[in-house]
């Protein structure tokens, strides 16, 4: 289960990563947040979104809460498979106009009752496709938000009986941005998986990530012990442990 992720470096990195022309550097200086190790539900990570023909990057709450959803408590939608995401009652139109991207550095899951890191084994940043109902507009709609992109079915890296989060090459992710692309053309994105499993690494992380206010970058290290698995092909008498791995 997706719990948190990270997004520690400066917008453009980001930018640089996804292969954008840097026509006018200072679009991109400036501006930037504090990096951030542990994004939650409820937050405003950046993400990479056209609006008005213009690519920028935004500050947008993670978690969309649907405008039927008026019982007190009620929890803001913050992952969605792809099945449900192209279907939905609200979802469906978020997916025709408000497709933007995350970039993040890795995330964190719930496995075996213990908490896990999962990023690319290249270390390259990763770019989540997401749907949202804040594009530009103010004042923004009531529980306006995005809402990650997960797999519709089971294939999880640390469990198996997960569901993973889509993670796009950049070019893949720059064609998701285009406003031009259809829905269908976009849901074959979303669904043609070019990160296979052993393009990933992952390792068990330290509860201290669940510590209210923690924002360290030792929170990606290898718990105190605990194995580091280096893909889902790695030999587990190579694995590591008792180091900080980062």
């Amino acid at each position: 289960m997706l719990t948190r992720f990270c997004q520690s470096l400066i917008r453009r990195e980001y930018i640089v990563a996804l292969g954008v022309p840097m026509d006018d550097q200072r679009q991109w200086h400036g501006g930037d947040m504090i990096a951030r190790y542990c994004v939650m539900g409820g937050q405003w990570p950046w993400l990479i979104q056209v609006i008005d023909g213009q690519l920028g990057m935004h500050g947008v709450t993670w978690g969309f809460l649907p405008p039927a959803s008026k019982v007190a408590g009620t929890r803001p939608l913050t992952e969605v498979g792809i099945d449900r995401a192209t279907s939905g009652r609200f979802l469906r139109h978020m997916w025709a106009r408000g497709r933007a991207i995350v970039p993040i550095d890795g995330w964190f899951e719930m496995a075996d009752g213990a908490p896990w890191f999962v990023r690319l084994e290249s270390r390259a940043p990763m770019f989540v496709p997401v749907v949202t109902n804040s594009i530009g507009q103010h004042p923004l709609p009531p529980g306006a938000g995005f809402v990650i992109l997960v797999t519709s079915e089971a294939a999880g890296l640390v469990d198996s009986n997960q569901r993973r989060l889509v993670v796009l090459p950049p070019e893949h992710a720059r064609r998701w941005l285009d406003p031009e692309m259809p829905a269908l053309g976009a849901e074959s994105l979303a669904r043609c998986a070019p990160f296979a499993p052993d393009a990933f690494e992952w390792h068990r992380v330290d509860r201290e990530l669940y510590a209210q206010g923690v924002n360290d970058r030792r929170l990606m290290a290898s718990a105190v012990g605990a194995d580091l698995i280096l893909t889902q092909g790695a030999d587990p008498n190579m694995t590591q442990g008792g180091t900080l791995h980062f």
